[in-house]
């Protein structure tokens, strides 16, 4: 049975948001990149001052999007390393203390 990293585990294996911007990358395009528009698997990061915002442009129809778009992190001004934390705190809270009354 695979046990639970501990807090320290996890803070220091998603300390920036870069890290966690590359693991969301392999959650959500496990066979390498690709489009969110049109699928393309010619879809690439961008360089240059859009790299610091973790942008990705697709050749084929000229989109550019990040990697939340379409998901929960849609939109959110809440960086990925503080939703990381948030949810391995809700994931790891014992059951008796999530009952509703």
């Amino acid at each position: 049975m695979k046990t639970q990293p501990s807090l320290l585990e996890t803070v220091s294996k998603f300390n920036t948001e870069e890290m966690c911007v590359r693991h969301f990358e392999k959650i959500r395009w496990p066979k390498g990149l690709r489009c969110v528009r049109c699928d393309s698997d010619k879809a690439r990061r961008m360089t240059g001052e859009a790299a610091k915002r973790f942008l990705y442009w697709c050749p084929d129809c000229r989109y550019q999007y990040t990697v939340t778009v379409g998901t929960i992190f849609h939109d959110s001004k809440i960086p990925l390393i503080k939703w990381f934390l948030a949810i391995y705190m809700i994931c790891s809270e014992r059951k008796e203390s999530l009952r509703f009354n």
